[in-house]
């Protein structure tokens, strides 16, 4: 847990902001890398603007959806990591 109380988006502190600047995204199957001059993550969602100058195009956090599932390589997970509630020397659940 972060510390904070649960409550509406309007009575959430929002998060602060970070700034990556002048990145490549690289595709795994070869097509051309794609150049980022900045993604923004604030409490308007996630900006991003492919060259320097150019209006950042936002995403709003309602509108943001995330799923990834990676191969464990270190055998089986530990119980821990998945109960949801890890102890102080345990790394945060997955």
């Amino acid at each position: 847990m972060t510390g904070r109380t649960p409550g509406t988006a309007a009575e959430r502190t929002p998060p602060r902001p970070l700034r990556l600047r002048n990145l490549l995204l690289v595709d795994p199957h070869g097509a051309s890398p794609v150049t980022i001059d900045t993604l923004a993550m604030d409490g308007d969602g996630l900006s991003v603007a492919r060259v320097r100058g150019d209006d950042a195009r936002v995403l709003p956090w309602d509108e943001v959806g995330a799923h990834a599932v990676e191969h464990w390589p270190g055998g089986t997970v530990p119980e821990g990591w998945l109960s949801g509630s890890p102890g102080p020397e345990e790394l945060p659940f997955v």
